[in-house]
């Protein structure tokens, strides 16, 4: 017999169906019995000739695999019903006319829409870079004490450096390098080798994009800012700046942009000449297969209730076909096209998945006995033999004491 005892509500079936196995091998036992009194106390017991072990046997396993059916097509059916924003039918994908413009992702729930974007310019970081020098070339920053005041939104950090007589170029890039890197976490600062003439240059960055990530740099002693060009924004910094649907202008400093209230997250890629446009719909291609999933999983069920039916009782298959009859077939679910439809087909009042949830709740709580078919005759011997325990004897545990005078 197949183990059937992680399916719930088969243990009193299970009791039932050793307490008959024994009972049975007992009244073989006496009717094989060389001694004839033991043969005619055998044949005495009412249902010793139609004891069939192995009906009850068919019983447990056509049991045990209907609701494991009905347990996985549960399962199918609760992920689809799921309130939570991330539901199959929630699910969205992006028809996007402009990828070279913005990558578009939509969020589970965002409207279905199609949307125009204009982007009339992209954030970016502010870059202050010197000029080339040769390395070893005298520097033209003024000899002596230099100082100079490192301005961002956040802080103002002055900075000091004694030029000495012929420092080289490289000492006081390199001088200017660390003191920026070490002075303010809010700019990057490196050094950049023409690989063909072997001159460097100071390159400074802003941490972050967006007019807040802006700086400068002002000579307050000596000339070491003006000396090497880093007086000069040769990229400011900028905030993005797009609208959606021709509606007010949107300022952000990042090009990776959020926007809740449409469910959508955009990456900003390029500047438009005219809008791009982007289509937001239902991820159909995620919906189906989840779709042909339950379809697929209802089939089993089904499967294993018509493999059955000379067991379990056949309202429950009955029923499994009066839900599922208004819900598409395979072939039309491919072609199917209308979210609100399939909505309701799913998971209104009387949709497919309350009515299938609740069918299988029923399954899974009512007694084991409920499930069989009580139209079968090998059915009916067994309850027989139920009832005759009763009368064999009213003790709670029945079986104990006919067991003993069988």
């Amino acid at each position: 017999m197949l183990p059937i005892r992680p399916v719930r509500k088969l243990q009193s079936y299970e009791e039932h169906l050793d307490f008959y196995r024994y009972s049975t091998a007992a009244v073989t036992r006496r009717a094989q019995s060389p001694y004839p009194h033991m043969r005619k106390r055998a044949a005495s017991f009412p249902y010793a000739k139609e004891a069939d072990i192995e009906a009850a046997e068919r019983f447990a396993v056509a049991l045990a695999k209907v609701l494991a059916a009905a347990a996985t097509l549960k399962g199918l059916a609760e992920q689809l019903a799921d309130p939570a924003a991330s539901q199959a039918l929630n699910r969205r994908a992006v028809d996007n006319g402009s990828p070279g413009i913005v990558e578009v992702k939509a969020n589970p729930g965002a409207p279905v829409d199609t949307y125009t974007l204009e982007v009339r310019r992209l954030a970016a970081a502010q870059v202050s870079r010197t000029a080339y020098f040769a390395p070893d070339a005298p520097t033209t920053v003024r000899y002596g004490m230099n100082r100079l005041v490192l301005a961002t939104r956040h802080e103002n950090k002055e900075l000091q450096w004694l030029a000495g007589e012929g420092m080289s170029h490289k000492a006081a890039l390199t001088w200017l390098k660390n003191s920026i890197n070490a002075a303010s976490p809010m700019v990057r600062a490196l050094m950049e080798k023409d690989p063909e003439t072997g001159r460097i240059r100071l390159v400074l960055e802003a941490a972050v994009t967006g007019a807040d990530g802006a700086f400068f740099l002002q000579d307050l002693e000596g000339n070491i800012a003006s000396a090497t060009g880093l007086l000069v924004k040769d990229q400011p910094a900028s905030d993005a700046q797009f609208r959606i649907n021709g509606e007010e202008w949107h300022f952000t400093p990042g090009n990776q942009v959020e926007l809740p209230s449409l469910g959508l997250g955009l990456q900003l890629l390029a500047v438009t000449t005219e809008p791009a446009e982007f289509t937001v719909a239902p991820d159909w291609a995620h919906i189906r297969g989840k779709l042909l999933q339950l379809n697929a999983a209802m089939d089993v069920l089904e499967e294993r209730l018509a493999q059955s039916a000379d067991y379990l009782n056949p309202r429950f298959l009955r029923e499994l076909n009066r839900i599922r009859e208004p819900f598409p077939a395979e072939d039309e679910l491919r072609e199917s096209g209308h979210l609100a439809e399939i909505a309701a087909l799913l998971t209104g009042e009387q949709g497919l998945i309350p009515s299938l949830s609740a069918l299988i709740e029923e399954m899974e709580s009512v007694p084991a006995e409920e499930l069989l078919n009580r139209d079968n005759s090998r059915y009916k011997r067994y309850a027989n033999y139920l009832a005759s325990r009763e009368w064999y004897s009213q003790l709670p545990h029945q079986g104990l004491l006919l067991n003993r005078f069988l």
